[in-house]
């Protein structure tokens, strides 16, 4: 992996286990965008005594010239219950985000203004 990656933990312990799915996530990322430069994550553990808390994960990507920051609200999906599916959801939402920016990029060259 070439992508400076800082993760941060909120509430909870880091683990290999947690730490090899950010990776896993950040390395997929690079492939589909390989000028990618440094990736900012930050996991927030639900709260001690909360019942049904979510986990919240953000992530921020940082590009030449460019940054794309991607999280989700932990309320609107059950699944961020659970720590694996908080991570995947949040990187498959920064996957989109650079499609859209690079389809965003790729339209503004073919029709210049």
């Amino acid at each position: 992996m070439n992508t400076e990656l800082d993760i941060t933990y909120r509430g909870m312990e880091a683990s290999e286990a947690t730490d090899f799915l950010v990776r896993e996530q950040v390395e997929k990322l690079e492939r589909h965008c390989p000028q990618l430069q440094s990736c900012k994550v930050v996991v927030t553990a639900p709260s001690h005594g909360t019942k049904g808390g979510h986990f919240k994960v953000s992530v921020d990507l940082r590009m030449p010239g460019k940054e794309i920051i991607a999280d989700r609200d932990p309320a609107l999906a059950h699944s961020h219950e659970d720590f694996h599916s908080a991570v995947r959801d949040v990187f498959r939402a920064a996957l989109k985000e650079l499609d859209r920016s690079h389809a965003k990029e790729t339209a503004q060259k073919r029709h210049p203004r």
